[in-house]
């Protein structure tokens, strides 16, 4: 019976380290996308110093210049991109542990 109970939980551990390296490898990859986006955002707002215009509908901003509009931007998109993530997590479920395995619950032996 232990050898079983050890083999369950061995599996069990392995199940969970698979999926902290797939989440891991996901979550570097992700890190990875955005590094080269801020990157490019970067190099574009440095090559283009010249003063524009923002016009949108009826109103119009000061002249700033593009690299600037352009970093501005992308923090918005950021920041508001991260407000709806956590917004919509937050609302589709209450944070849970998962319940045991029932070899877990049940693990103790009984006189």
């Amino acid at each position: 019976m232990k050898g079983k109970a050890s083999a369950d939980i061995a599996d069990l551990s392995r199940e969970l380290s698979d999926a902290s390296a797939s989440n891991t490898i996901a979550r570097l990859i992700v890190a990875s996308i955005l590094g080269a986006g801020l990157f490019l955002a970067a190099v574009i707002a440095i090559q283009n110093v010249q003063p524009v215009t923002l016009t949108f509908l009826t109103f119009q901003s000061i002249k700033i210049p593009f690299g600037v509009l352009l970093v501005g931007g992308v923090a918005v998109g950021l920041i508001g991109g991260a407000a709806i993530s956590v917004a919509l997590q937050g609302s589709s479920s209450k944070k849970r542990l998962p319940s045991p395995p029932p070899y877990v619950r049940n693990s103790r032996p009984r006189s």
